[in-house]
């Protein structure tokens, strides 16, 4: 029976916390562990699903970050390297920001490229992915344009909304409450 009291934000706060230290690269030989998580009330459940991703490594962006292409890419992965180096470079310096207001290394987001498709980002155990194209038609223009540093704001709270979206995913697969709950 409810009594009408607030779950425990500390118990929230360490889920949170469990959820970003679960966070592992990509090609990590480390075996992703489902984070232990303390029981809070205020979260419920139903069902949903979550993409799956069809991709290739592509390179490492200047900073050290992984990028990936969908395999059915129309161009070759040199030119389209070539062609959005600018652009990666710039995602690749949001996302770092952004992962470091969550405590995130830059070896745990992953940056992508699809041509097509609804995906802004996914979790692929405890591995985030952020979608480029997004970030191409949303904020680049932005960025170079007399409104740098607004835009940059604009694009970095977006983006860690993003990224609080894929990090609940740590502690919940579906897309229901529980998940709603933690992002």
């Amino acid at each position: 029976m409810d009594d009408g009291r607030v779950g425990n934000p500390a118990s929230v706060q360490q889920n949170l916390l469990s959820a970003i230290k679960s966070t592992r690269a990509h090609d990590s030989s480390q075996v992703f562990n489902r984070p232990t998580e303390t029981e809070v009330k205020e979260k419920g459940t139903y069902c949903d699903k979550k993409p799956a991703q069809n991709l290739a490594f592509a390179a490492e962006a200047p900073g050290g970050m992984r990028v990936f292409v969908a395999k059915d890419l129309s161009i070759d992965v040199s030119t389209f390297l070539t062609t959005h180096l600018g652009q990666i470079k710039e995602f690749e310096a949001l996302l770092k920001d952004v992962g470091t207001v969550y405590g995130l290394s830059s070896k745990v987001i992953h940056i992508y490229y699809d041509e097509h498709g609804g995906v802004i980002a996914f979790n692929s155990s405890g591995s985030i992915f952020c979608n480029l194209r997004y970030f191409k038609q949303l904020h680049a223009p932005r960025l170079l344009g007399s409104r740098g540093a607004q835009s940059r704001i604009e694009a970095a709270t977006w983006w860690w909304v993003v990224v609080a979206h894929e990090l609940a995913h740590n502690l919940s697969d579906l897309h229901n409450s529980e998940h709603s709950y933690y992002t």
